[in-house]
C-alpha cells in the first residue's frame, strides 16, 4: 500500500487507551515520542476490513478540508494498517445529543450546516455517488433488530415524522428530512440543493428552545443507530473512486510528502 512508512508505529508514537470503536477499528489515544504531541491512530483489522486503499485515498484527497480529518502517517503490520491522524477532542455529535437530552433547532441548523457543506464540498470533488448512497437514517427500532428487516423498512421509504420527538419540529425540517430519506436517489434532495432549502438559509430565526428528548433510554436509541448501519453495510459496496494519481492534489502532496514524521 502507498505512503506505509517501512518502520512501526510504536518507534514513533506511543499507543494508549481506546477513545473510539467502529465496525471494523478501534481509535486510540497515541503520543507522538519526539515532540509529546497527542494524535488519533486508526487501528484497522485487515481480516475485517480488506482492502484499506480507498479509505487511504479518500484521506489523501480531502484531508485539507477544515471539516475532515487530516492523515498525518500511515503504517501496516501482519494484522492492522494504521492511520494516525489529528485528535479531535469533540467526541461523537450522536453521543453530545444523548448527554445533553435537549437539543434547539437552531443548533441543530447550524451543525447540520456544517454537514451538508462539507458533503457539498465531497461531491463537488468526485465524491457524489457514495455519498447519496449512503445518505439513510436509522430504521431500527432496536439492536436485536434483524439487518433485513432494517433493509426493508429502507426500501419501504417508511418513516414517522409526527409523533415523539418530532412532534414539536417545525415543517421546514420535516421537508428537509423527508427528502433527504427520498428512496428514489434522483429524487432525493442534493447537497447543493440542502444549502438553499429554507430551514438552512433562515437558520438564524429559528427558535432557541430546546427540545427534549422522549424517554428513550440513551443506550437503547444508539443500539438502534449501530444496527442501521451494520445492516447496510452488508449491502453492496458503491464503485471505488478513480486512482489516486489522477489527483492533482494527491500528486502535490506526493512530491511534499516528509520523509518522516519528525519533518511534518
Amino acid at each position: 500500500m502507498p505512503y506505509v512508512k517501512p518502520n512501526s508505529v510504536t518507534d514513533e508514537y506511543e499507543l494508549r487507551g481506546e477513545i473510539g470503536r467502529g465496525s471494523f477499528s478501534v481509535v486510540r489515544l497515541c503520543v507522538h515520542r519526539p515532540t509529546k504531541t497527542e494524535y488519533a491512530v486508526k487501528v484497522l483489522d485487515k481480516a475485517k476490513r480488506g482492502d484499506c486503499q480507498e479509505e487511504l485515498e479518500i484521506l489523501l484527497r480531502y484531508g485539507h478540508h477544515p471539516n475532515i480529518a487530516t492523515l498525518r502517517d500511515v503504517y501496516e503490520d501482519e494484522r492492522h494498517v494504521y492511520f494516525v491522524m489529528e485528535l479531535l477532542r469533540g467526541g461523537e455529535l450522536f453521543d453530545r445529543i444523548l448527554r445533553l437530552r435537549s437539543f434547539s433547532e437552531k443548533e441543530a441548523a447550524d451543525v447540520m450546516d456544517i454537514l451538508v457543506h462539507t458533503v457539498h464540498y465531497l461531491h463537488e470533488n468526485g465524491k457524489t455517488q457514495k455519498m447519496r448512497s449512503k445518505m439513510r437514517t436509522p430504521f431500527a427500532h432496536a439492536a436485536s433488530d434483524a439487518p433485513n428487516d432494517i433493509l426493508r423498512r429502507i426500501e419501504e421509504g417508511k418513516f414517522d415524522l409526527d409523533s415523539g420527538n418530532w412532534f414539536s419540529v417545525s415543517a421546514n425540517a420535516k421537508d428537509l428530512v423527508t427528502k433527504m430519506l427520498h428512496i428514489d436517489p434522483g429524487r432525493r434532495i442534493t447537497a447543493s440543493q440542502a444549502l438553499h432549502h429554507p430551514w438552512l438559509v433562515q437558520r438564524s430565526l429559528l427558535s432557541a428552545q430546546r427540545l427534549q428528548l422522549d424517554s428513550h433510554d440513551p443506550t437503547v436509541i444508539k443500539g438502534a443507530m449501530d444496527a442501521t448501519y451494520r445492516a447496510i453495510l452488508q449491502t453492496p459496496r458503491a464503485p471505488n473512486l478513480g486512482p489516486v494519481v489522477m489527483s492533482d492534489l494527491a500528486r502535490r502532496r506526493r512530491k511534499s510528502r516528509p520523509k518522516s514524521s519528525t519533518d511534518v
